[in-house]
């Protein structure tokens, strides 16, 4: 549905409209705005770091956050949900879901005969990190990435 953005809410005519102008937004002006108004991604700074990279640390906060909401260990996440949640392509979600693997940080498995894969974050090995770059921030006077 397209709003008439030629009327006031009660319908008479905009000052400076005509009735011969378009009653829908501008389609470029309508593609700004809704890129604009888009929800933005929040990483968890501390996972980034201990994951060396922002995509990392964006993936590791977001399975985290829908942890939480789902209430379950293993999480079933397609590549479209991850391109949508994180604007990340399907290149870029494998080389990362590649990535926290190799650290020790992200299980992958598949389910049955089901073609998904499924992942649940290693806590231990997480919070190990975590608690390894705290410390070594500590020893060497780093406090300010806090």
């Amino acid at each position: 549905m397209t709003w008439d953005t030629r009327l006031d809410p009660f319908g008479k005519l905009l000052p400076g409209k005509s009735w011969d102008d378009q009653p829908g937004m501008d389609p470029g002006e309508q593609e700004y705005l809704l890129a604009v108004i888009d929800r933005p991604i929040a990483i968890h700074r501390c996972l980034a770091e201990v994951a060396g990279d922002l995509s990392a640390g964006a993936m590791l906060t977001e399975l985290s956050a829908l942890e939480q909401e789902r209430g379950c260990d293993w999480l079933d996440v397609d590549e479209a949900e991850w391109t949508h949640r994180l604007g990340l392509s399907p290149a870029q979600q494998h080389a990362t879901r590649r990535k926290l693997v190799r650290l020790g940080f992200l299980e992958e498995k598949l389910f049955g005969n089901v073609s998904r894969v499924h992942f649940r974050l290693v806590w231990p090995a997480l919070d190990a990190a975590l608690r390894q770059q705290s410390q070594q921030r500590v020893a060497y006077g780093d406090m300010t990435n806090h």
